[in-house]
């Protein structure tokens, strides 16, 4: 593990190049490279890798599985799946962190083949009641390889991983030619600066929670440069929709999502301001 200390650079894990700090959240520091634009946190290693594999596996579902399980997150899985349908009818479909199953149940319902992934023993006990015994417990590198899937989705987990680019090339191997990746997650552009300035505005009012970073915060450069060098093209990113909630939250997240899109809109799609975002990238055909 790479202890945490005062110094104000370190060494981006991706590229190499220098990352300068960025954000501090809690105990927590975040540094930004200079280079590819990855934000990453100061902690990384081996030992760390393990204990993220822990939590995951025996604590997750215990501090988190309850937002899944009471349905705000439903909206979510409508929508990846629709944005999907418009690329590719059905086919098989394998979810990455696939939690307690909503995203497979949904995708099953459609028509689709299904198979998910994911460490959290309570959290797949949950999906194996949902959708069958079309399940992995572990890591996405310990799964076999053999049938490959027209569809790999990451819903809110790529920034979770300890190294999401290992992780997008085992799912480029388990793609077929010309295959769909999707992913979701939060946005690099929106979080850290909402962090930066949380002292001064009411951050948490307004979004209905605090602004969070996990293990990396993702940009829209980063994601278009890892994407190319694990064997991506036709990548096209977007604002993601938002989840569900209460009303009054609801309605704040349908001003915030207007305002976002005509930003977006009036910007030539340029700027990617969500919250969340939504990337579709499809596996670069291999020419013999």
């Amino acid at each position: 593990m790479i202890p945490r200390c005062d110094k104000k650079e370190r060494t981006c894990p991706y590229c190499r190049s220098v990352g300068r700090l960025y954000v501090s959240w809690g105990a927590r520091r975040y540094f930004r490279c200079g280079g590819c634009d990855l934000i990453f946190r100061d902690i990384q290693g081996e030992q760390h890798e393990g204990e993220l594999y822990l939590y995951y596996k025996d604590r997750y579902f215990d501090e988190h599985g309850g937002e899944e399980i009471m349905g705000n997150r439903d909206p979510i899985y409508r929508r990846v799946m629709d944005a999907i349908e418009r690329k590719k009818s059905t086919g098989a479909l394998l979810d990455v962190g696939c939690g307690c199953g909503f995203l497979l149940k949904e995708a099953q319902d459609r028509g689709w083949r299904v198979m998910g992934v994911d460490p959290s023993v309570k959290s797949t006990d949950h999906a194996e009641a949902l959708v069958g015994k079309c399940l992995f417990r572990g890591m996405l590198s310990d799964f076999p390889e053999g049938p490959t899937y027209d569809v790999v989705t990451f819903i809110n987990v790529l920034d979770h991983s300890a190294l999401p680019w290992i992780d997008i090339r085992h799912a480029e191997r388990l793609l077929k030619g010309e295959g769909l990746l999707f992913l979701r997650f939060l946005n690099g552009r929106f979080h850290p600066w909402m962090l930066r300035r949380s002292s001064y505005f009411p951050i948490s009012t307004i979004l209905g929670r605090e602004p969070v970073l996990h293990e990396y915060s993702f940009t829209p450069f980063f994601i278009r440069r890892m994407l190319k060098d694990c064997g991506f093209d036709r990548i096209e990113i977007r604002n993601a929709g938002l989840s569900g909630g209460r009303l009054w939250a609801r309605m704040l997240k349908t001003l915030v999502a207007a305002a976002v899109h005509f930003l977006y809109v009036t910007s030539a799609r340029r700027l990617l301001l969500g919250p969340s975002l939504e990337v579709m990238a499809r596996k670069k055909e291999h020419v013999l």
